[in-house]
């Protein structure tokens, strides 16, 4: 007797391993990508946030009232030299929690709740002319990667680094 042949149909044992392999693979390869995504969105979360407090601070200087000796600014208490003052050319260091609030007084230590580390450093003009105050600021994160004050951070010591310079009219 005859038997009609069945029609072959559906996949092998060995079709299916390596679909599931080629999937697993894919799969493992995605899951590598995560925490790189994961520590770039951090890296531009506290960039935002150190640029906020970089317009904040540069807000404080600029409100800094003008004087014939050395002025403190209201907000962070940082000092400006008038013009031809040397006292502000040195680094004035201070940290931050969070929000933002000083964890300390200016070149003070760093604190268990510092979280982002200052360092503003003011070049007056010279006496007699009506050039603009300058103030480098740099802010980094993590606060506690060199926790010195009164030095200039470089970025091979943190993670997130933000500098600017804000030309101050004090004329």
């Amino acid at each position: 007797m005859n038997h009609p042949q069945l029609a072959k149909s559906g996949f092998s044992l060995i079709e299916v391993t390596m679909a599931l392999a080629i999937s697993a693979f894919c799969f493992v390869t995605l899951l590598a990508l995560v925490p790189l995504d994961i520590q770039r969105d951090q890296n531009s979360d506290a960039m935002s946030r150190m640029s906020n407090l970089a317009s904040s601070i540069a807000r404080d200087l600029e409100t800094t009232p003008t004087s014939t000796s050395t002025a403190i600014s209201p907000v962070y208490l940082f000092s400006i030299s008038p013009a031809g003052g040397s006292a502000g050319n040195a680094s004035q260091t201070l940290f931050l929690d969070a929000g933002g609030t000083p964890t300390g007084t200016i070149n003070s230590s760093a604190t268990a709740s510092s979280i982002y580390r200052v360092s503003v450093s003011i070049t007056p003009p010279p006496v007699g002319t009506t050039m603009a105050t300058l103030a480098r600021l740099v802010i980094t994160f993590p606060a506690q990667a060199a926790p010195l004050p009164g030095t200039q951070p470089n970025a091979l010591t943190y993670a997130t680094l933000f500098e600017t310079t804000i030309s101050l009219n004090r004329n």
